[in-house]
């Protein structure tokens, strides 16, 4: 049962740090697509 756990813990900190570089990679589009945009606005 403790290999078990360990297996899920493992599974877990994977899936979250899946999702934390997906967030960061959205934000970081986002932000390259913001930062593209000011050269319009003060165009």
């Amino acid at each position: 049962t403790k290999l078990s756990i360990q297996l899920i813990r493992f599974l877990i900190t994977t899936k979250s740090l899946m999702v934390a570089q997906q967030v960061l990679s959205i934000s970081w589009y986002s932000l390259a697509i913001e930062y593209s945009c000011w050269p319009f606005l003060f165009a």
